[in-house]
């Protein structure tokens, strides 16, 4: 029977080897990019980072518009832009720009962020990001239809009447929500954005944020055919216990880099509204920057000989995930090995895998 191959994209972000420079840093993003575009990949994601050296790219639309021209095939993405620390209308307008400097797929991915670093240094209350996430969010969809709007909000007033320029082009941009905790996917389907979920998860939670975004989404009116994007940890090498001893080897600073980054003072920040679910978050990067507590994510993530990752990119494909959002982009890794493993992955596992159409075709139906 007939089988739909998963979009693919893949991470790029400021990362590189020990003792590499920034300037090498964004050099080697677009090296990355420039191998994803040469793969076939549907697009190259770049982060929002700030003030420390957990992958620091302040400004993704900078990156992105650099790529552009660079790699004219390449769709390109955010993974995420963090909405409360922007001036809504500089959103829409630097993505508007963007969709005329390429023809390739944009991939917009927005969150609110967790980082109390990043927070305080831009004069921004943790306790405001969720009503400050869903008013950024209406401003820059007034903004993008190219009209005259005004906007009174709680926290977000533009009460000048005023018509964003340039027009975009919209028929190329796709809107992506960050899920970081299950308590999240009922939102983002009722925003009307795409899912788009870490790896780090297990399986059960992973049907459960589906199951939540796909109930909201329709009872919100919206597209449940969106790309539901999953972005899982990736590390092929020839055999499994190869791949387990990169993944023990490098992705230890990765989470020890976050827990740096998200330092989360307990008492300061324990009564913030919607913030509560952050603790576990802290205690599983606590626990995966060792590297003898790796097995659980090793398990849940693209790490392997190729056959071991084919049936782990099934699992996720089974649960209705059909964009992979490769991450084999973590601080300390090697610009060589990120591209043997992309391009492995590209060679030994995506022709391998897919979802059988009619299921897929009967799923829309449904819907």
């Amino acid at each position: 029977m007939p089988t739909e191959r998963p979009n693919v994209g893949c991470m790029i972000t400021a990362v590189g080897a020990e003792g590499d420079s920034d300037e090498s840093w964004y050099r080697q993003i677009i090296s990355d990019a420039e191998v994803a575009e040469s793969l076939g990949f549907d697009a190259g994601w770049i982060v929002e980072h700030h003030f420390s050296d957990y992958q620091p790219t302040p400004n993704p639309i900078v990156m992105l518009s650099h790529i552009a021209a660079r790699c004219p095939k390449l769709g390109l993405g955010t993974a995420v832009i963090v909405t409360p620390w922007h001036q809504p209308i500089r959103i829409a307008e630097e993505i508007a720009m963007l969709s005329l400097l390429t023809r390739a797929p944009l991939r917009i991915g927005f969150g609110r962020g967790n980082a109390p670093l990043e927070y305080e240094a831009f004069g921004v209350a943790m306790g405001e990001a969720k009503d400050r996430f869903e008013e950024c969010w209406d401003i820059v969809q007034l903004a993008l239809k190219g009209q005259p709007f005004t906007y009174l909000g709680q926290h977000l007033q533009i009460e000048r009447e005023v018509t964003m320029r340039p027009f975009p082009r919209m028929q190329q941009i796709t809107f992506v929500g960050a899920i970081g905790h299950p308590t999240s996917a009922e939102k983002i389907g009722g925003y009307g954005l795409a899912p788009l979920v870490n790896g780090g998860p297990g399986l059960d939670v992973h049907r459960n944020i589906l199951a939540q975004w796909s109930d909201s989404v329709r009872r919100h009116g919206g597209n449940p055919s969106l790309p539901k994007i999953v972005s899982p940890l990736t590390i092929i090498a020839d055999t499994d216990q190869e791949a387990f001893q990169l993944a023990r080897r490098y992705v230890p600073r990765w989470y020890q880099l976050q827990l740096e980054h998200y330092a989360f003072d307990a008492v300061k920040y324990a009564s913030v509204p919607g913030y509560q679910p952050f603790t576990d978050g802290q205690k599983r990067r606590q626990a995966w920057s060792n590297p003898d507590n790796l097995d659980p994510l090793i398990e849940l993530s693209f790490i392997g000989s190729p056959e071991t990752v084919r049936r782990k990119v099934q699992a996720y494909l089974d649960l209705g995930y059909d964009y992979l959002l490769l991450n084999a982009s973590t601080p300390g890794m090697p610009e060589h090995l990120r591209h043997d493993w992309l391009t492995r992955f590209a060679r030994d596992v995506w022709p391998y895998v897919g979802r059988q159409q009619t299921t897929r075709k009967a799923e829309v139906a449904v819907a």
